[in-house]
């Protein structure tokens, strides 16, 4: 009799796995895109130090940059001067994707949100493409 290879026999027709099916599902819906975001803000408010987090808000990710509003010329000062380079190596070592380089912005708006987290409504942007990770 015939050996027909039972392991070639179950890679063909086995059930897919459960992470793959997971992961197409969450892209055909948009929040990849919105569970992307949400790992940058995690990554962020894990980074920086508390007074950072608080006077911060993230609005987008373009081509590797992560544009970063702060709410105060000190702390802006701050990170463009001392915190910069320490904030962008941890960042590139949470695996939130490709990071290049930061951003900053003064915003002196009532829009910042106090835990550093993105606000409704900001427009949030990866490498891939646009995504918006507020409800």
């Amino acid at each position: 009799m015939r050996n027909i290879g039972r392991s070639n026999y179950a890679a063909k027709y086995a059930p897919p796995r459960v992470g793959s099916v997971v992961g197409r599902v969450l892209r055909d819906a948009g929040l990849d895109d919105v569970i992307r975001a949400q790992r940058m803000v995690t990554a962020w408010r894990r980074v920086v130090p508390k007074h950072v987090a608080e006077g911060t808000r993230l609005l987008r990710v373009r081509e590797g940059v992560v544009h970063v509003a702060v709410d105060s010329s000190a702390l802006l000062f701050e990170l463009k001067s001392f915190l910069c380079a320490d904030v962008l190596a941890g960042l590139r070592a949470a695996d939130v994707g490709y990071v290049r380089d930061l951003k900053f912005v003064l915003d002196t708006s009532e829009e910042v949100d106090a835990l550093g987290a993105v606000p409704r409504g900001s427009r949030v942007r990866s490498p891939s493409g646009d995504y918006n990770p507020a409800h």
